[in-house]
């Protein structure tokens, strides 16, 4: 793939980029089941490189096999940050453009197979090895998101409660950036089943 910038373009680095980034938000979502469709609408919010960032995303998906899910979002989202957002000023500083209020359109598809770990204390253990790429309409960036997902499901009635899951997710530029990873890093997330059809999230 061809990076957006050529080597000569290249900003100095943000001398902030060495530092661990922490962030929290959350989610609400609701979810029809309608057959083999699961058709999805959720928004979010938090705090990310000290920046509001705000979605709302509709979608859905798909039962390929009782173990395979295919999905297919749209997503309207604010304060995301790109590295064409590191911007020289006319004394020669650098500055992070504030993106809180650019509004940027993402198309996301998602393959997400299931597999339930009985072996595991507790029992009701789930691995979700999700693989996603999406396309943002802003700056036409294409990238892959690998985000294996263990989660552990509080069950009652044979219906789930709450489940709290850790995530670790690695982004792949696919034509943007220097490097051949783009950004990774550990999740951790709550999720409480109000019903069937709303769940409700907090994630860091």
């Amino acid at each position: 793939s061809v990076p957006v910038f050529s080597s000569h373009h290249i900003p100095p680095a943000d001398p902030s980029s060495e530092a661990v980034e922490l962030g929290f938000g959350g989610r609400a979502a609701v979810i029809w089941d309608i057959g083999d469709f699961n058709l999805l609408g959720e928004i979010k919010g938090g705090l990310e490189n000290e920046l509001l960032r705000k979605s709302l995303s509709l979608g859905g998906y798909y039962r390929l096999h009782k173990n395979l899910k295919l999905g297919l979002f749209y997503t309207l989202e604010s304060g995301v940050r790109h590295d064409d957002d590191w911007i020289e000023l006319a004394d020669e500083s650098w500055i992070w453009f504030d993106s809180s209020d650019r509004w940027e359109h993402v198309i996301t598809a998602d393959l997400s197979p299931r597999f339930l770990l009985p072996f595991l204390p507790g029992k009701n253990w789930v691995i979700t090895p999700r693989a996603r790429y999406s396309y943002n309409f802003h700056n036409g960036h294409q990238k892959i998101l690998v985000q294996p997902d263990l989660s552990w499901y509080l069950l009652i009635d044979r219906q789930p409660v709450l489940n709290l899951s850790f995530r670790y997710g690695v982004y792949f530029p696919l034509n943007f950036g220097q490097t051949l990873v783009y950004e990774h890093g550990p999740y951790l997330m709550f999720m409480y089943h109000l019903n069937e059809t709303i769940k409700l999230e907090l994630s860091g």
